[in-house]
């Protein structure tokens, strides 16, 4: 039990870790495989900490006070605790281990103090079975006030540390370690909800210095691997705050982990992002207090000061948009059904383009294959093809066109790119793509860069359209028509094997006049709830604090909409289709053959005909 609360173990029989834990998480010391345990040899330690080998002269121990005196009290201390695996009974009859990884524990803030500044009452090297007992612990280095108590009350006080459990005592005596040299941030635990539950309710269950910091293995908080980093902010907090019964005994919210996880700050967070708000930027670290208590950074009072550390100008209505409720329909219904419906409309959409696409993939090769047995058969009985290749090409886009394509397809590209880490940061894809461009910081300017470059191209092409429509130049080829619902249902028809042949179409079809409305749709919800996201203190000037995470969600789920309908549909029919399969080449050229216009556009090849032939005819005399 002593030794328990000496080393402040309070891990039941672990195993010694083959490497350095985990950012975030508190280490916990694991034993070494022992003689009886195992016929493995245990690890060699450092030279410097490995005790004498017996010689054959001296078949009997070494003198261990000879050789404490070459060894630092650090360095003694690890020849057993860093190399083998000393093990005790606690007052609960639970295996502890004593185990201590000494190469995380010299790269610790406080391997400088050694052992013996918090273990003061280890004086001799050895001191297996000497039995040394918790009323051995000296407490008045710190408890200075608790000295001018009665001999009754030391006395109470002495039997109800004795009768505590192994992890009781261990808190007991990691406080009284710690105040010695941080009394100051002793002072303000105790003030914080922490340390008020620790007064009322006792230390069962409530947080305290190694709970944050660690035990042996305390880092700067610079240092990636300590808890107290701000990436792993998070892991630390949610060690206690993702457990149900703490939450409740709390009185919290039970999806304050979903809730952060999910919430712009925590994806960034999940993505290595450094200077973004994580649990400490907003409630405080040894000062936390209730949201009710003025006091607290997150009070209604101060809440708008605490955001505007980091968003200038952060009102109230800001600070609103930013809570640790989840998207349900107990929590926050109305952005649940947003959620809702815009999952039902990609699922719906995107199954809909798969199941033409397979439909117009099996048609086709029933057309291939009949077009093979007709040529095989004519071939049979001998009769020549005569059909001479359409050697005439026919300018479908000029370059002004193509051009405005380019800079519409590139910028929209690098957005899904650059999104993707951004919407999906627990992916291990998304750390990857995140540290090939630079990190979080970098993709998160390219995606803004990208996201101005599509709205300067979005207005261009609303300019030039404007520029045609003065000019007289009025083109009725791309807007919807009766005749797009039958060239749709048409199509249907012919993928179901209903019609022999697909609809004659015009300048557009159907299919591409969909895809630009969707283009224009998606564009122009893109980019007005990216502004929100972008500069939301200035969009909750004006707007309910709903509209900041509302915009989140349109955001994100109108961007993989149109990535999928874009990669899966779009992609389908301008490259992978059959006919033009492995690519059109329209978007390069601009430019179609006699063949091509033939079999995608008749009704246009018609009418250039039909216009050509008119032409000629006011030429001749």
């Amino acid at each position: 039990m002593a030794a328990l609360g000496l080393c402040l173990v309070g891990a039941a029989t672990p195993e010694p870790p083959a490497a350095s834990p985990q950012p975030g998480a508190m280490p916990l010391p694991q034993p070494a495989a022992t003689p009886q345990q195992s016929t493995a040899q245990p690890q060699p330690a450092p030279p410097s900490v490995m005790p004498p080998e017996p010689s054959a002269d001296s078949p009997e121990q070494f003198d261990s006070r000879r050789f404490v005196r070459h060894l630092s009290g650090t360095e003694t201390c690890l020849v057993c605790h860093g190399n083998y695996n000393p093990e005790v009974l606690d007052a609960a009859g639970k295996v502890r281990s004593l185990w201590i990884d000494s190469r995380l524990f010299l790269q610790s803030s406080h391997a400088r103090l050694g052992c013996k500044a918090c273990h003061k009452n280890i004086d001799k090297f050895g001191h297996q079975g000497e039995g040394i007992a918790a009323g051995t612990i000296d407490c008045a280095p710190c408890h200075t006030a608790e000295q001018k108590s009665t001999p009754a009350q030391r006395a109470a006080h002495q039997q109800q540390m004795e009768t505590r459990s192994g992890y009781d005592m261990t808190q007991t005596i990691a406080i009284s370690a710690c105040i010695g040299c941080h009394e100051k941030e002793y002072e303000q635990y105790k003030r914080s909800v922490h340390g008020q539950s620790m007064q009322t309710h006792g230390v069962e269950g409530v947080p305290f210095c190694i709970n944050c910091h660690g035990m042996h293995y305390i880092l700067p908080s610079d240092d990636p691997r300590s808890a107290t980093n701000p990436l792993n902010v998070p892991s630390t907090c949610l060690n206690c705050h993702a457990q149900a019964d703490v939450k409740l005994r709390a009185g919290l919210t039970l999806s304050v982990a979903e809730s952060y996880e999910s919430s712009f700050h925590g994806k960034r967070s999940e993505l290595g992002y450094q200077s973004v708000a994580v649990c400490t930027t907003c409630h405080g670290s040894h000062e936390i207090y209730a949201p009710s208590d003025p006091r607290s950074m997150v009070n209604r009072a101060r809440v708008a000061q605490t955001c505007g550390e980091c968003h200038e100008g952060a009102q109230l209505n800001f600070a609103a948009a930013f809570t640790h409720k989840t998207v349900s329909p107990k929590e926050q219904l109305g952005l649940y059904i947003l959620q809702q419906i815009y999952s039902w409309v990609i699922f719906l959409l995107i199954a809909q383009f798969a199941l033409f696409a397979l439909l117009d993939i099996y048609r086709n090769y029933r057309m291939r294959k009949a077009v093979r047995e007709l040529h095989a058969a004519q071939a049979a009985a001998g009769v020549e093809d005569t059909t001479a290749p359409a050697r005439r090409v026919y300018e479908r886009f000029n370059l002004h066109h193509r051009i405005q394509h380019f800079f519409m397809a590139f910028p929209f590209t690098m957005l899904v790119v650059t999104g993707w880490p951004l919407r999906f940061p627990e992916l291990p894809v998304s750390k990857l793509m995140s540290s090939w461009v630079g990190g979080p910081i970098v993709i998160g300017i390219m995606h803004r860069t990208f996201g101005v470059t599509l709205i300067l191209v979005s207005l261009y092409h609303i300019g030039y359209l404007l520029l045609k429509f003065a000019r007289g130049k009025r083109s009725v080829a791309m807007l919807p028509s009766w005749r797009d619902a039958q060239e749709a249902l048409g199509d249907v028809l012919f993928w179901l094997g209903l019609r022999k042949r697909r609809m004659d179409f015009g300048r557009y079809n159907w299919i591409e006049k969909v895809e630009y409305y969707a283009v224009v749709w998606g564009t122009a919800v893109m980019i007005l709830s990216g502004l929100v996201i972008w500069v939301p203190t200035v969009a909750a000037r004006f707007l309910p604090s709903w509209a900041i995470p509302a915009s989140v969600i349109v955001h994100g789920y109108e961007a993989l909409l149109a990535g999928l309908a874009i990669f899966l549909w779009h992609f389908y029919w301008v490259h992978l289709h059959p006919s033009v399969y492995p690519m059109s080449s329209v978007w390069l050229t601009g430019k179609l053959t006699e063949a091509e216009m033939e079999h995608h556009h008749p009704r246009e090849l018609e009418r250039l005909r039909e216009a050509q032939a008119a032409a000629t005819e006011e030429e001749q005399p």
